[in-house]
């Protein structure tokens, strides 16, 4: 288990930099967030996820090995209403059945969806930078004073 977030630790500061959302019942950070879009609070010099100090100052600890899903899919929110402890497993699944399109727009699904490994991807999109990275190498051979040769010379 992770070690519990006193709620007395969250000073009147903290509490400042959240805006709840009257139609949705989201608690939004205000404050910064890291590149991801989580919301950050330095406890102690250390940078840590607003989600989760909330979760643990209001709900409890965290069990080790689990994640904090935003139910909402809202990640700058902090109402542990919207917040569940689960498995890693189970936020990725949740989070991947919200993404059905790639952001080109193609959809992630049937014929044109690719996984690798518990990665999901677009086949039109990987289709399309292939053969862009094709055009662009035969546009550099052609240009190149020493093109690479595709095959072998046979030996006489």
């Amino acid at each position: 288990m992770t070690a519990t977030i006193a709620l007395g630790t969250l000073t009147e500061r903290f509490w400042s930099k959240i805006s709840e959302c009257p139609r949705t019942g989201c608690w939004n950070w205000t404050a910064a967030h890291n590149s991801t879009g989580y919301g950050q609070w330095a406890v102690d010099g250390t940078s840590k996820s607003v989600h989760r100090l909330t979760y643990q100052a209001l709900v409890g600890p965290i069990p080790a090995e689990f994640h904090v899903d935003h139910l909402c899919r809202n990640k700058s929110c902090c109402n542990p209403q919207h917040l569940e402890a689960v498995p890693q497993e189970v936020n990725a699944a949740r989070a991947a059945a919200v993404i059905t399109h790639c952001k080109q727009g193609h959809p992630l699904s049937g014929a044109n969806l690719r996984r690798r490994g518990n990665k999901r991807g677009c086949r039109t999109c990987d289709r399309a930078s292939a053969a862009a990275h094709r055009e662009r190498t035969r546009k550099e051979r052609a240009l190149s004073d020493n093109p690479v040769r595709r095959y072998r010379k046979r030996a006489s």
